[in-house]
């Protein structure tokens, strides 16, 4: 099982061939220090990503890294929510009239990530998600082109 964890970008300093990410939240586990910072390439996605959005990093592969590792794909870092999505102390997020935990909200920004890397940022695409509440109950979504069309709550 992997060790992600999340990360708030508080400050994004860019180069000429990567970003310096400034993070808080958690630390990143590095194989000689643990750090506050990630290093990534300055292209797609990580060109994309902002001060305020939230980041998932999988210490299980940066540990192996040292601190001042530049990132190229997506493996280890990738981006959740951008910073008008969730806010920092949100631990349920609601689209349309439906609230699902952070977990679930989790793997609704998964799917939606794969699928947008995929399309080598073009970002036009259809995804149809379901995910089970702590109930039991199958919620059903339906995107397109990054904006909710239909929400149903089966139970």
């Amino acid at each position: 099982m992997s060790d992600c964890k999340l990360y708030r970008i508080e400050k994004k300093i860019v180069y000429s061939s990567y970003i310096k990410f400034e993070l808080s939240q958690n630390w990143v586990r590095y194989s000689d220090d643990e750090r506050m910072i990630i290093f990534c390439a300055n292209s797609y996605p990580f060109n994309t990503y902002q001060t305020g959005d939230w980041l998932e990093i999988d210490n299980d592969k940066t540990c192996y890294e040292k601190q001042t590792n530049v990132f190229y794909n997506s493996d280890a870092v990738r981006k959740i929510f951008s910073s008008t999505m969730v806010p920092s102390s949100s631990t349920v997020m609601t689209i349309g009239s439906t609230t699902i935990t952070r977990q679930q909200s989790l793997a609704v920004a998964r799917e939606l990530d794969a699928m947008v890397e995929q399309s080598g940022g073009i970002n036009e695409y259809t995804a149809h998600i379901e995910v089970q509440d702590e109930r039991g109950n199958l919620l059903s979504f339906l995107f397109r082109l990054k904006e909710v069309i239909i929400i149903k709550y089966y139970e």
